[in-house]
């Protein structure tokens, strides 16, 4: 596991070379970008200098980044302006400093598995110091024109709690490094890592185990770059960072506005350096605390996501992601199971699978044809095993089934059948989802596997199709039609869990719904009804021509025979008549 951990949060350990552009002085890049004062800082708002958490000036994240987004994952770690000041500081503060601090211990386990509880500590202590003399721990804001605020310092070049400056870092800024809470912290901590570690080489630092002049250095490298390691020891009183980073260091003001600082973190800070998308917020404030942000399984079959007063529910774990839609929330996979004693004291809603579906937005529904943009590898099941035959690109086809995975990124997957061959193509995420599929044209379909509006039917199953009230097989019973009769489909519904079909069907003037099969695990369509081709037949094929030479016996010599009694009659009559 630490394998895996250590490989995902030393992305930017790859990008080493890159992380050296903190420095103006730098021989990679001997200039910064000429970034404009408040790039890209649309609504901003002051603040207050000195205030954990709220420093001036704040600018909008849509910019930048998704504020919704942070809304979802992150809301414990962002100040409310239209709170009380007080209280919302000691609250913010008590969730901040628990994920900083993790943050920092869990980072520097993985950058130096062999490092002492004694450097660990210190280098809590010096992180801690570097997010108050760079933002006083500011990074996100709910402001009172009720958008989303992420701190901007030096003019707007500085983004973030640990303040990367675009003139230097734009790249990485322009590519979310800046916005990201997590994001913005971890790469902080690899280019303060690197200076930590030279500092133990510098001619300033005595010892290694000097902590105090050890964060020093790094700090007047992180804020000057490489060649400023020393610079608080030489200048001394020349550079006021220097001096404030000390007076910090000693004083540890973030100490004095926290009420638990032994607090645990509100979010899943190791999901978040590991660079998931989907992390999920922590709640331990309520009886049902387990509940949020997990996949709850009920006695009944049922799965359900919990908003805090009901349960939201639908047949199978499959089908979880559209109720993250519609609450517009995260889950976790795994199940936790719930007995009937506890879940039958909440309300519970319930959304057919299909219905709930259609709450994710540009997906297609079974039963539409679409057209695959690209050749895509068809898979036994949706995201499982190639079966070695692609879709192809440019032909239509007719979903049979839709799975969506992922309640962040909504990857989507349609079943389709390519000649012989039935499974499933990947379809996108919510970003990218036209780059794989488009809507496709029935008429253009080699072969119809579901009935739609004005398809010509007709019945096959030996007892006829039950005429319903409603697509339902307890609603009141209308009709029996029987074998061999042809219809015209009104429409079709796709209900449950192995997708049955039903069509809506006029017999003699009465209205109904008629179940004609499922298509989960397999497809039954075929054995209920068949497809009229209204297609017109194709001319016959021409005739050979006669022989000309052959004019005895049979049709053609007596077509010849009429042909000249013919002319033979014209030509009397022409001289009777002249």
């Amino acid at each position: 596991m630490m394998l895996t951990r250590q490989f995902l949060i030393m992305k930017y350990c790859s990008f080493l070379a890159v992380i050296f552009l903190y420095c103006g002085n730098c021989p990679i890049n001997a200039s910064p970008h000429e970034t404009e004062d408040y790039y890209l800082c649309a609504n901003d708002v002051g603040g207050q200098w000195g205030a954990f958490g709220r420093i001036p000036r704040g600018c909008d994240v849509d910019p930048f980044g998704n504020p919704e987004f942070v809304t979802r994952t992150m809301s414990p770690l962002i100040f409310d302006d239209n709170q009380a000041f007080d209280s919302e500081t000691t609250k913010y503060m008590d969730n901040l400093h628990a994920s900083l601090m993790e943050s920092a211990s869990y980072y520097f386990s993985v950058r130096k598995p062999s490092a002492s509880e004694e450097e660990i500590t210190a280098w809590k202590q010096a992180i801690a110091t570097v997010a108050t003399v760079e933002s006083y721990w500011s990074h996100y804001r709910h402001a009172s024109d009720q958008r989303l605020k992420m701190i901007r310092g030096d003019s707007g070049h500085g983004h973030g709690m640990m303040q990367i400056d675009d003139r230097w870092h734009f790249v990485e800024i322009e590519d979310g490094v800046g916005w990201q809470l997590f994001e913005n912290i971890l790469y902080s901590f690899e280019i303060f890592y690197s200076a930590w570690e030279d500092a133990v080489v510098s001619n300033c630092v005595d010892s290694a185990s000097n902590w105090r002049d050890r964060s020093r250095s790094a700090y007047s490298a992180y804020n000057g770059g490489p060649d400023d390691i020393c610079r608080w020891n030489n200048e001394p009183g020349q550079w006021v960072q220097d001096s404030n980073y000390l007076d910090h260091y000693n004083q540890r003001q973030w100490f004095d506005v926290l009420s638990e600082p032994e607090a645990t973190s509100q979010v899943d800070v190791i999901c978040f350096l590991e660079g998931e998308e989907d992390c999920i917020p922590l709640i331990d404030n309520s009886p049902q605390a387990d509940w949020y942000y997990q996949l709850l399984g009920l006695s009944n079959g049922h799965h359900c996501l919990f908003d805090g007063k009901s349960l939201h529910c639908v047949a199978q774990a499959l089908d979880v992601v559209c109720l993250n839609v519609l609450l517009n929330t995260v889950s976790r996979n795994e199940v936790l199971m719930i007995g009937s004693n506890e879940s039958d004291s909440f309300e519970q809603t319930f959304y057919e699978r299909h219905v709930c579906l259609e709450n994710v937005n540009e997906t297609f529904k079974v039963a539409d044809t679409i057209e695959s943009v690209i050749a895509i590898n068809i898979r036994s099941t949706a995201g499982g095993a190639d079966t070695g035959i692609d879709s192809v690109a440019g032909k239509s086809y007719q979903v049979l089934d839709l799975v969506v995975t992922g309640s962040h990124s909504q990857h989507r997957y349609y079943k389709v059948k390519q000649d012989q061959t039935i499974g499933y193509i990947y379809a996108g995420s919510k970003e990218d989802y036209y780059e794989w599929v488009v809507l496709g044209d029935h008429d253009n379909l080699d072969e119809i596997m579901v009935p739609v509006v004005n398809d010509e039917v007709k019945v096959l199953a030996t007892n006829g199709l039950s005429l319903r009230q409603e697509p339902d097989s307890d609603s009141e019973l209308l009709n029996t039609i029987t074998t061999n009769t042809e219809l015209t489909v009104l429409d079709t519904r796709v209900i449950g869990s192995d997708n049955s079909i039903y069509i809506r069907l006029s017999v003699n003037g009465v209205e109904g719904w008629a179940y004609i099969g499922h298509l989960l695990p397999e497809s039954t369509v075929s054995d209920w009804i068949s497809f009229i081709d209204d297609t017109p037949p194709p001319p016959p094929p021409p005739q050979p021509q006669p022989d000309a030479n052959n004019s005895g016996g049979g049709s053609i010599g007596r077509i010849l025979l009429a042909g000249l009694l013919l002319m033979t009659t014209r030509r009397l009559w022409e001289v009777i008549y002249r």
